[in-house]
């Protein structure tokens, strides 16, 4: 009968193993996640964003805070249209970026060189 127990113990013990194993490799793959970190704290930096401009508007007096929601109401298909162009043009737009501060670079660099 011991030997039986022995085995019932063994495949308690293995099951347990691989649980843990289960568990350790579940732990890796979310610090690893990359793609999921990003998105978690652009997430908490919106609700951070939302948060502060919320106790802003709080400070702001009555007519001030209906301007700026009338001006949000409005604004919402707006900006979701300028969502999609920046989408549709990305590559150019970094490019032009980045042109930008190139040209700003060198004009500085003149600039105190003189």
């Amino acid at each position: 009968m011991s030997e039986t127990n022995g085995a019932q113990q063994l495949r308690r013990d293995i099951e347990h193993t691989r649980a843990d194993l289960r568990d350790t490799v579940d732990e890796l793959s979310t610090r690893l996640d990359v793609k999921a970190k990003a998105r978690r704290r652009l997430h908490d930096m919106n609700a951070t964003v939302a948060d502060a401009a919320t106790r802003l508007k709080k400070r702001l007096p009555e007519p001030v805070r209906r301007s700026i929601d009338r001006v949000g109401a409005s604004a919402g298909p707006a900006v979701e249209s300028t969502r999609e162009q920046v989408r549709a043009h990305r590559k150019e737009i970094v490019l032009a970026t980045g042109s930008a501060v190139a040209l700003l670079v060198v004009i500085s660099a003149r600039r105190s060189g003189q």
